[in-house]
């Protein structure tokens, strides 16, 4: 079941078809094998909507701290050299949901505040780390 989900949220990711993505994401995101599916090889997939799916994924998921030290390079890494800004945005946006607030995530998510697409999440995540 574990890869029948990764695949179909794989391939409904590559179709564009976000309400199917949106509804698989969150019975991927507590099973580790989905996780994992994530941020080894979604974040590296060449199809940018997959990219894009995994570091959703990764936002959304509950990730403990030792899982989340693997992660969390992996993320950085897509945030700095993803070719595609908007799957750039989204690892950004997964750092900042688990706890990483430092000046570069704010930047990108100042720079995508703009935008009419993500402004409004990347909004709340600025509102969210001023807080804290």
């Amino acid at each position: 079941m574990k890869n029948h989900i990764v695949n179909h949220l794989a391939n409904a990711a590559r179709r564009k078809d976000w309400t199917y993505v949106d509804r698989a994401i969150p019975k991927a995101v507590n099973i580790e094998s989905c996780r994992y599916w994530a941020y080894k090889i979604a974040l590296k997939d060449p199809d940018v909507n997959v990219r894009d799916a995994g570091a959703s994924l990764l936002e959304k998921a509950y990730i403990g701290p030792k899982e989340f030290a693997t992660i969390k390079p992996v993320l950085i890494k897509a945030m700095r050299a993803d070719a595609n800004n908007y799957a750039g945005f989204r690892a950004a946006c997964a750092l900042a949901a688990h706890g990483v607030h430092d000046e570069e995530i704010k930047t990108t998510l100042q720079e995508f505040s703009k935008d009419k697409e993500v402004g409004t999440i990347a909004k709340n995540y600025l509102m969210n780390m001023a807080s804290n």
